[in-house]
This record gives structure tokens, sequence and C-alpha cells, in this order.
């Protein structure tokens, strides 16, 4: 099946359309945030979606790859959101740490509020794949984690 593909020039991030239309032709021709768009059969598509947020299309090459930088900011809003999915199943406020001090191991504790306490400033800058961001995956978050 045929899809249309192009880099948004907002963020950069590759939107797809799928399938590829006429329709969705004309739309692009009068996008202001698309300079140019391919349409290309959908084998194109990398079948691990996990920093999808990432990718951009690479015209040249004419493939799909993942903006490491851009990769790294999904990487820290999936452990924002792996931290809030955690509190929220044990029921704890994201700025009580009595309770949650008085709910977990001391170890577990320290852990899942080192991560709470920094998951902001978090040093990524020795990852350089996203194979590497994948492993740098926090143990303690188990509620939400990379398949």
């Amino acid at each position: 099946m045929s899809i249309i593909i192009y880099n948004r020039l907002s963020d950069g991030r590759c939107i797809i359309k799928s399938p590829a239309t006429i329709q969705g032709e004309q739309e692009l021709k009068e996008c202001d945030d698309c300079s140019e768009y391919w349409i290309l059969e959908d084998d194109i598509v990398p079948h691990d979606r996990t920093f999808r947020n990432a990718w951009e299309y690479d015209s040249e090459n004419k493939k799909i790859v993942i903006n490491l930088e851009k990769a790294k900011q999904v990487h820290k809003e999936y452990i924002n959101f792996a931290v809030l999915l955690h509190l929220k199943e044990k029921k704890i406020p994201d700025s009580n740490n009595e309770v949650l001090k008085n709910l977990l191991s001391a170890e577990s504790y320290d852990n899942i509020y080192d991560i709470i306490k920094h998951r902001d400033d978090l040093d990524l800058s020795n990852i350089n794949s996203e194979e590497d961001l994948k492993k740098s995956w926090p143990a303690e978050l188990t509620l939400f984690q990379y398949t």
C-alpha cells in the first residue's frame, strides 16, 4: 500500500498518512507545515514504534531514521509517565515523600525517589543508540517498560 510521508516543518517530526490518496496529496500541497512530501510503499515504516515521535524521513537514503536527540526527550517523557503510573498504582501523591517511604522498602524508596527527584535532568549524554536508551530504563519502574 502506498503512503505519504513528510517531515513537519514546525518540529521536524516524520508524519505518515496512510493510505496515500489524491485528497491527502492535495492537502499537503496547501499545508504551511510541509515543504515537500514523498509517496512511498508502507514497507519503509519501521516495525519498532517505540521512538516514533523521534522519526524523521531521510530523503537522500529513502528511509525513516531516528533522531537520537528527540528520542532522548521521548525517553524522558516515558520515564515521567512511568513514575506517575507507579505513584498512581500505589495511590501516592507525587509530593508526599513520607507516605512513599512507609509503603516501599528503603532501597526501593531511595531508587524511586531518586528517579522522581532527578527525572527532569536525567543525563543521557552517554547514550549512542535507541538500544542504549532502552537498556537505560530504570528497573524500579515496572508498570511501564519497553518491549
